[in-house]
């Protein structure tokens, strides 16, 4: 039942408590305590096992010093210092950032099902060894349960982090009070608004989110107070918050990954509460003044995407028993930058280093055979016409085609897989996959262009669902269509070398191109959706955030033609992209069934394209760009393994075998949390940066994306091997939140094509020729 807010005092160590929160709480389902978790407090394994402060003492009781008001740790630049008097401070070169006057807190879900937050400060500080202090204190609700605090804080060298291993235990239990949860966190040092600050959560929140959907989107920071997200939803589990007036930033983040775990129970419910749960999530609150903190375990509201409803909380605590303990491991880290820009750089590349992601050694050779051959043996001529092709959707576990329709670019990705025929039947003497590219692509050429009169091509035709071009709705997405024509000239272009030129090819890509010429703004953009005739489609209003995505195609048509109207064009939609996308920092639209929203592929599309306008120009400010969208593109994707317990594999029957781990996945975008392999098809770009910059860091990523990308693939060595309708076929992708591993349960084109593309232009870039 509902209840109402209340405020409430309690005794904190014998003194008045702030209360932060009550709220109005759903029913509350309690779920049975196996024995074996009664008996043992759940607290993380950390990567360093975390010492308890009488342990630390025992050890070496030279060093452990009678209790102060307070003490320093100094890490690099900063400095934390813990007070009874005052709770912790955060320095930066001694300029206070953040702050936090009741760094313990625990919200406690009573018998009436309300939930009251009550918050204090330490009570003993103790120096355990030079470089760590231990701090203890208890908190009493009103109904007399009481709960100890241990923080162990730990300098980490010159990093500028300090690490905190934290420890809450209910030393005495009420029965009126069933339910307990912990947070730590800190408030920025001067009374500020949240557009005084710039925050960062990969996948979830860049700077202001602008762009972004769901959780601390524009919207949703208009009418909520509070924002809490699991730590499962981030590809790298921190959340960053930077002061515009002096450039300090302050992230949280877990420092043990291996911890994040919980059970098939924790599902879709608004409140659990549950010992199991061993899951934490971040959270921002905004009044009166930004705090970000952690909370464990891992509730979520204002806004979350468990209950399926926008405005609802998702509360998860552990059951209020005499005894019952549990603990988490984080990191604090403090430093300073002049912008957002290098704020995001510095804390990105810190934890990446800090989560050290493994390459997981594929099988390329068949990845890239088996690829070829799928693609040969679905691309069979269907439909009143018996046009080749190859069809939208496939069941993976029976391999039947689901969707027999031909989608230009995106995921149906036509073009794409009939240069791959081409290119394979070449280098490897095939004619048959050079006939069966050729027919797809001569197709499109006669046929897409419906009218004389039209601008644009047709998108997607009907294939084996009959002879009309009816499901695009006369309507092209330009990123579908620039894709689709470039595939079209690089075909040509890789036929003109073996003595085949198709100049109906290049007639083909030159009427796209010059239509794109003709119908640029002023400002070097254009719109994301136009209609066959070429006017723009405005719904719900004008949309340039996909500009750069023609940008290869009008080079490419450069190279080609030598004509110097195509440069000019992608030159000019280059400045614009700089404009508004680089110096602003947002990359939204790139997935178009998902138009105008922040994500991965709007982020690594502008990669490629900065990239190439500094391949042709050498102009420092184009790869300073395509730097920064490689830096969004990137942390998109997972670089730590979500733990997916083995029985989340036979709960959700997913076809591939336990042992997935989730590094190399990457988000789609913000509002949700599916996520996919698409950044395999940027394996190159990433690592022609690391060529150009010699940042290993960039090659790095482009391993990981060309090797973890094909674990659930079918293919000689993986966990699917054998598992699926087809050798070859991948599942679109899964979650990694709630329902850990559960799967799309179709392949798409795209799927495939990603995966040749990274590993062509890979081997291509190391000397070779194919895999």
């Amino acid at each position: 039942m509902n209840t109402k807010t209340k405020i409430m005092s309690a005794s904190v160590g014998g003194v008045l408590s702030w209360v932060l929160l009550a709220g109005c709480v759903p029913p509350l389902r309690q779920t049975q305590q196996p024995p074996s978790l009664a008996a043992t407090p759940a607290t993380p394994v950390s990567q360093k096992e975390p010492r308890s402060v009488s342990s630390a003492a025992q050890e070496n009781p030279a060093r452990e010093k009678a209790p102060k008001a307070q003490e320093v740790l100094r890490s690099g630049e900063s400095e934390l210092l813990l007070s009874v008097a005052d709770g912790i401070q955060l320095r930066h070169r001694e300029i206070l950032g953040f702050s936090s006057a009741r760094p313990m807190q625990v919200g406690v879900l009573d018998a009436k099902e309300t939930e009251v937050w009550l918050g204090g400060k330490y009570e003993t500080i103790r120096r355990t060894d030079p470089d760590q202090v231990a701090c203890e204190g208890t908190l009493t609700t009103t109904n007399g349960t009481q709960f100890g605090f241990t923080d162990l804080w730990t300098s980490l060298g010159q990093s500028g982090s300090f690490r905190l291993q934290r420890t809450v235990k209910v030393v005495h239990a009420d029965p009126r009070d069933v339910g307990f949860s912990s947070r730590f966190g800190c408030e920025t040092a001067e009374t500020a608004s949240l557009s005084d600050l710039m925050f960062f959560a990969p996948g979830i929140w860049y700077g202001r989110n602008v762009g972004a959907r769901g959780i601390g989107s524009p919207e949703r920071q208009a009418k909520d107070t509070y924002f809490l997200f699991r730590e499962s939803r981030c590809p790298a589990p921190f959340f960053m918050a930077q002061t515009s007036s002096q450039g300090i930033h302050v992230t949280l983040a877990q420092n043990n990954p291996d911890s994040v775990v919980s059970f098939t129970g924790d599902d879709f419910l608004p409140l659990i509460n549950d010992l199991r749960i061993q899951e934490g999530s971040f959270g921002l609150h905004k009044a009166p003044s930004p705090e970000i903190f952690y909370q464990f375990p891992a509730s979520e509201g204002e806004h979350t995407y468990i209950t399926g409803s926008a405005d609802a909380w998702a509360r998860r605590c552990h059951p209020v028993q005499e005894g019952v303990q549990h603990g988490y491991d984080l990191i604090l880290r403090l430093d300073r930058d002049p912008d957002y820009l290098s704020a995001m750089r510095n804390t990105w590349r810190f934890f990446y280093d800090h989560y050290k992601p493994k390459v997981i050694p594929a099988n390329l050779e068949d990845a890239y055979t088996q690829s070829m051959d799928l693609l040969f043996q679905l691309a069979v001529p269907r439909g009143p016409r018996e046009v080749p092709g190859i069809p939208f959707c496939v069941y993976v576990e029976s391999g039947k085609v689901e969707n027999p329709s031909y989608q230009m670019g995106f995921i149906g990705m036509q073009h794409a897989a009939a240069f791959h025929l081409l290119r394979h039947g070449r280098t490897k003497e095939r004619p048959d996959y050079v006939q069966r590219g050729t027919e797809i692509i001569q197709f499109w050429v006669d046929h897409s262009f419906r009218k004389e009169s039209d601008r644009l091509p047709s998108s997607w035709y009907a294939g084996g669902w009959g002879d009309n071009w009816e499901l695009d709705k006369n309507k092209s997405f330009l990123r579908n269509v620039a894709e689709g024509t470039h595939d079209i000239l690089r075909a040509y272009e890789w036929e003109s070398k073996y003595g085949t030129p198709h100049p109906d090819w290049l007639a083909y890509g030159q009427r796209f191109g010059d239509w794109l010429l003709e119908s640029q703004s002023a400002d070097g953009s254009w719109n994301n959706r136009y209609s066959l005739e070429g006017a723009p489609v405005l719904d719900p209003g004008p949309a340039p955030s996909g500009t750069l995505f023609p940008v290869p195609l009008l080079l490419k048509l450069h190279g080609l033609t030598g004509q110097q109207a195509y440069l000019d064009a992608a030159l000019k939609a280059g400045e614009f992209g700089y404009r508004e996308f680089y110096l602003k920092g947002v990359h939204r639209g790139g997935a178009v069934d998902n138009p105008n929203v922040m994500d991965k592929e709007a982020a690594l599309m502008n990669f490629r394209s900065f990239l190439a306008l500094y391949e042709v120009t050498k102009e420092d400010r184009w790869l300073e760009a395509a730097k920064s969208a490689a830096l969004f593109g990137e942390t998109w994707t997972y670089v730590w393994d979500v733990p997916i317990p083995p029985e989340f594999y036979e709960f959700y029957k997913t076809f591939f075998r336990p042992g997935f781990r989730s590094t190399g996945l990457g988000l789609v975008a913000t509002g949700l949390s599916y996520a996919d392999w698409y950044a395999a098809r940027h394996a190159g770009d990433f690592y022609r940066l690391s060529q150009i910059t010699g940042d290993d860091h960039y090659r790095q990523v482009a391993e990981i994306l060309l090797h973890n990308t094909k674990q659930t693939m079918d293919i000689q060595g993986s966990i699917a091997e054998g598992r699926y309708g087809r050798p070859g076929l991948q599942v679109e992708g899964m979650d990694l939140v709630i329902v850990r591993g559960k799967h799309n349960k179709l392949w798409l084109p795209f799927v495939t094509t990603t995966h040749l593309e990274g590993m062509t232009q890979m081997e291509e870039l190391r000397g070779k020729t194919s895999p």
